[in-house]
């Protein structure tokens, strides 16, 4: 068809603003949307944009069609699509759709997109499916006459299914000890002595943190039986799906042991997309929030949103770090 993407330079802003007020102007004598419609954004707006973030022009045939703005979100891997017009005289030739395909061969490390579009645009929803996009539930409301709605894609990139379940544990205290299997004063007084200490990762933690810990995994525990689960303990011991080995930062004396996913009985295991704690607690808008998944579910999930630790060790983009299983029988000893 002939389309492709040009960088805009300092020299198009005209051009391009000359069209964007061509393509919104219809949509804002619709909306009234004064102070949001892409109509009334300045000059100066669009060269601010060309310098600093990712303004493309459309072409087609080396004639200017269209224009299509992107800017991290708040990185590289996590991109919002935020502007996309075609002129007026171009619609309804499939050239929308040929530009996301193309931005999005340019930033091919981006991991997720999300953009955002008027409520009854049912074309627009429609071309944002077809290329992959899904509402998230979130909903803004504009004026009367105007919401929006928001759209996300996850892009799938292939990744391997850690071989190894990790648990990392003070060396003064052993492996495999949950505050949850004591007793709530004993359990309460031994981490009041933690807090005091003020050394460890677990001197931060709340005063209501055993209360609400097992909570949330009875939870677990309940959604995890509805699934099929067959759990023999009433508490779990917790492990990473795979290496995390920037949690040796939480204890003073860091010891881990690694068991193959192969020792445990699938019927024993649960995970989450993140500690139990977020996982449960942090409704960030992703599809994995309250979910528990079994084995043969965190695959495919893994497939879809890749490893946390790889992506979000640092916590920069929210809670959810790591994989947590919960394992709800005794640990296996003779996994060599």
């Amino acid at each position: 068809m002939g389309i492709a993407l040009e960088k805009a330079e300092l020299k198009d802003a005209a051009l391009i603003l000359d069209g964007q007020r061509r393509s919104f102007l219809p949509l804002l004598e619709r909306y009234q949307d004064k102070d949001t419609n892409p109509c009334n954004v300045k000059l100066a707006d669009i060269q601010n944009k060309i310098m600093n973030k990712y303004f493309y022009k459309i072409l087609l045939k080396g004639t200017f069609v269209g224009a299509i703005f992107v800017h991290e979100n708040p990185d590289k891997e996590h991109l919002k699509l935020h502007t996309l017009y075609i002129l007026p005289e171009y619609q309804d030739k499939g050239i929308g759709g040929i530009a996301i395909d193309l931005v999005e061969k340019i930033h091919k490390d981006a991991v997720e997109w999300v953009l955002e579009t008027p409520h009854d645009l049912k074309r627009n929803h429609h071309l944002y499916e077809k290329k992959g996009y899904r509402r998230t539930g979130k909903e803004e409301k504009i004026n009367d006459n105007l919401t929006i709605v928001y759209f996300s894609k996850t892009v799938i990139k292939k990744t391997s299914m850690p071989k190894y379940l990790y648990h990392y544990y003070e060396a003064s205290v052993g492996p495999f000890k949950s505050l949850t299997d004591l007793p709530l004063e004993e359990a309460e007084k031994i981490l009041e002595d933690i807090r005091q200490e003020g050394i460890t990762y677990a001197s931060k933690r709340s005063k209501d943190y055993i209360v609400l810990r097992r909570g949330l995994e009875e939870k677990v525990r309940n959604l995890f039986v509805a699934k099929g689960g067959r759990p023999s303990r009433k508490t779990p011991h917790s492990m990473t799906l795979g290496e995390c080995s920037w949690i040796k930062q939480w204890y003073k004396n860091p010891q881990e042991i690694k068991i193959p996913v192969s020792a445990f009985d699938p019927l024993k295991i649960s995970f989450t997309y993140g500690d139990i704690f977020p996982a449960m607690r942090y409704d960030d808008g992703k599809p994995y929030f309250g979910k528990v998944y079994t084995l043969e579910e965190i695959e495919q999930v893994i497939q879809t949103h890749g490893l946390p630790q790889e992506w979000n060790s640092d916590g920069k983009y929210g809670p959810k770090r790591y994989i947590e299983v919960q394992v709800w029988d005794n640990i296996p000893i003779d996994w060599d």
